[in-house]
């Protein structure tokens, strides 16, 4: 079929590593105006013509995706996944059980993928670019603009939960290297990051950290080694390393995570909860720190602290402050039992009621020795507010003639919702004649479009939950992602 394509890229060459060896291939990309209807991406072969998979690398639902074929050529491609499998020390299937393509889990396929990938996008970008279809950046609607910050806060409150130090400007750890903590709980479905800390006046400059564990499901790690470089670490010789991991399924008991180098070692007990579990930054902090409320209305603010360092019993100062305002609202709360959400974390809900019109507050919470701030931004909903970065950065309505109503570019951060497609369509109606440069949507076009945006974010998050391990129940996955779509939406629907 192919010599009957108009081509674009013809025999590109690419190499990729693994153990050690370089595998070399290359790569032919055509121009496909019936790709809808034959259902080619990229077909991966050897020199025999066996094929082994059809894939666009991961860029499926990219713009321009659905005008793109070709063919992936790598030869000895057989011998090399038949000895690989055959390996006596470390025999691994490269390929999925039921043979359907290549198992993404695996470094071979990564680093295949990573190479190859690389031109299949960029040819995607170019063939769209040239055949462009109509678009509209949906940025300039102040609905959709503030629907990116809330779905950025959620994601931020809802992954990113940073586990460090319970006080600022800690020592260096005496024995050389040392976890933040030495036994964590972490919440199933959400990601942390844990900070591990390097002695640099004890482990010499250059040195390797691996980390290691006991074969587990029930939560993935990466990197699996860190480089020590002297020149990062601060004037005590302290230098801080990220570990990130992610909880995949909750286990009976802890599983112990080590690291070190071959004389020095030192390890964390992980065990993977049901319930949520935050830890907040030096053991008092806003999670989300950031908010846009609009006028009128009653909302709530996340203080969460642990309760290590504040104890029952321990009282806080919560002061607002505005330049508008002459005088500061100020508030004491008395930290109990009752705010506790699991065994290390607490939750103090601050309520709070904006006015009806424009100001901006800052607000402190002291605690002992130490505070953390927020901001908040009372404003009227036509106002401008340009977002922020996060895992979604832009919003873009596109047509095309492709079966995905939504799709997502992870490197840039953009939505794509699909206006020609039948049931954005059906429900929508048609969204050509839409103002390019201030597009208004209904109230009900917009619930339908917080509901589309609900559920790509969702099976994203399902992505990067579930890509390190085996989907050994269809029922638990699907459930993940409504349960997701479904708070997700419940977060966004006070914009409206």
């Amino acid at each position: 079929m192919f010599d009957r394509m108009e081509p674009v890229v013809e025999d590109k060459p690419f190499t990729f590593e693994y153990e050690g060896k370089p595998i070399e291939g290359s790569i032919s990309l055509y121009y496909n105006k019936n790709k809808s209807h034959d259902g080619t991406d990229v077909i991966i072969k050897d020199e025999r013509n066996a094929v082994y998979d059809n894939t666009l690398f991961g860029f499926e639902k990219y713009p321009g995706a659905h005008l793109v074929s070709g063919e992936c050529i790598i030869e000895g491609l057989y011998h090399i996944l038949k000895r690989k499998l055959e390996d006596p020390k470390n025999p691994l299937m490269i390929l999925t059980d039921s043979r359907d393509g290549f198992d993404r889990r695996n470094n071979f396929t990564k680093r295949f993928f990573e190479q190859a990938g690389a031109i299949v996008k960029a040819t995607i970008t170019h063939v769209n670019r040239k055949h462009q279809y109509e678009r509209i950046s949906l940025q300039n609607n102040p609905q959709l603009r503030d629907l990116t910050k809330r779905v950025n806060d959620f994601y931020k409150e809802r992954l990113a939960g940073e586990i460090g130090a319970l006080n600022p400007g800690i020592e260096p750890p005496a024995d050389g290297l040392a976890f933040a903590r030495e036994a964590i709980s972490v919440t199933e479905g959400k990601r942390y990051g844990l900070h591990l800390y390097i002695n640099t006046n004890v482990i010499p400059d250059g040195s390797v950290i691996n980390l290691s564990h006991e074969e587990t499901l029930d939560f993935s790690v990466q990197p699996r080694t860190l480089s020590v470089n002297a020149e990062e670490s601060d004037e005590k010789g302290l230098l801080s390393k990220t570990v990130r991991i992610d909880a995949t399924s909750p286990s009976d008991k802890a599983v112990r995570l080590n690291a070190g180098t071959d004389d020095i070692q030192c390890g964390v007990d992980i065990r993977v909860v049901k319930e949520e579990v935050v830890y907040p930054r030096y053991g008092l902090e806003f999670i989300p720190a950031n908010y846009r409320f609009s006028y009128n209305k009653g909302n709530t603010l996340k203080l969460y602290y642990d309760f290590e360092k504040y104890p029952p019993g321990t009282t806080v100062h919560v002061i607002f402050t505005s330049q508008q305002e002459l005088l500061p609202r100020e508030k004491m709360y008395t930290l109990n039992a009752s705010e506790h959400i699991n065994e290390t974390t607490g939750l103090l809900e601050i309520p709070f009621r904006s006015p009806g019109h424009t100001i901006h507050y800052t607000v402190t919470a002291k605690a002992g020795d130490y505070q953390t701030k927020a901001r908040i931004k009372v404003e009227p909903p036509q106002e401008k507010d340009k977002g922020k970065s996060g895992f979604l950065s832009r919003l873009e309505l596109i047509f095309e003639d492709t079966p995905w109503q939504t799709s997502f570019d992870t490197a840039t951060g953009t939505m794509f919702i699909n206006g020609d497609h039948p049931i954005n369509r059906t429900i929508l109606g048609n969204l050509h004649d839409k103002d390019k440069k201030k597009p208004v949507f209904s109230t009900s076009q917009l619930r339908y479009i917080f509901e589309l945006i609900a559920a790509e974010s969702a099976k994203h998050m399902a992505i990067n939950t579930f890509k390190e391990t085996d989907i050994d129940s269809v029922e638990r996955l699907t459930d993940f992602i409504q349960r997701e779509k479904t708070s997700l939406y419940s977060h966004l629907l006070d914009i409206l």
